[in-house]
């Protein structure tokens, strides 16, 4: 009686620590899991992150072509400026020796 209650209780044990092994695989399954969607986690974190900063060097770059092509404008309106005071100036010279001209016949 003693034997078999022996018996009886090491194949209790026997079976909780079989069913508690279970549990622990289960949970190393289930932390192998977490730790894979959390690595995921990581990874996408990375990648929008790289976006971000490459997205920021994007605008400013495209910032800085912008702040050059206003600079390029500003100066090709003031090359023209000069150009036309200069073109009215010499108009204004030759109609005065037409003028001259003409008025020394």
């Amino acid at each position: 009686a003693e034997l078999d209650e022996a018996l009886a209780a090491e194949k209790k044990a026997r079976e909780e620590a079989e069913r508690r092994h279970r549990l622990v695989l289960q949970e190393k399954q289930k932390l192998h899991g977490d730790h894979a969607s959390l690595q995921e986690a990581i990874e996408a974190e990375r990648r929008a992150r790289l976006e971000v900063e490459e997205r920021h060097r994007t605008s400013e770059a495209d910032r800085t072509k912008v702040h050059g092509d206003r600079e390029e404008l500003r100066e090709a309106q003031a090359k023209e400026q000069r150009w036309r005071e200069e073109a009215e100036a010499k108009h204004e010279l030759a109609a005065k020796e037409g003028e001259q001209l003409r008025r020394d016949r």
